[in-house]
């Protein structure tokens, strides 16, 4: 077994727990119970980078929602990385956030044991699935060399 072998099973297995933990939250958060939310407030936050050294900027969701009786804010709008952020920053992207408007009534899906945990958009961006499809394909395409390599032997 090469060292090159034991890299690439490595950095499959951190893409893929790392995509997959997140895919899992998102399989979570579409069983909690929805309520209505209101759009307090949408403004752009300059934020330190954690990819690069640099400042980006992320459009900032506040809302508010009842679940029995009682008021909470939020400004989580989705299970995605903050990485994500960056990316749509750095490359001058669209922000999903910057679509939500101040007033606009949405529907908040709460965890159900925790209410003050709550999220706007429950499925995750395209970019998580892609890191986890490169993270099968890395992790099966180096077991397969692996394979055909010990039988070379």
């Amino acid at each position: 077994m090469s060292v090159k072998s034991v890299l690439l099973v490595s950095l499959a297995l951190v893409l893929l727990y790392s995509s997959g933990s997140i895919l899992w939250s998102e399989y979570e958060a579409k069983q909690w119970p929805q309520t209505e939310a209101v759009i307090l407030s949408v403004e752009a936050k300059v934020k330190d980078s954690v990819l690069i050294d640099q400042r980006h900027r992320v459009p900032e969701v506040l809302y508010t929602y009842e679940v029995a009786g009682a008021t909470y804010n939020s400004n989580r709008v989705s299970l995605d990385p903050e990485y994500l952020n960056e990316i749509y920053s750095t490359f001058g992207l669209e922000h999903p956030n910057e679509r939500y408007k101040v007033g606009e009534a949405l529907i908040v899906h709460y965890n159900p044991s925790a209410p003050g945990e709550a999220i706007l958009r429950e499925h995750v961006s395209r970019p998580v699935y892609f890191v986890f499809m490169v993270g099968t394909l890395l992790f099966f395409g180096s077991l397969l060399s692996m394979i055909s390599s010990k039988e070379e032997d």
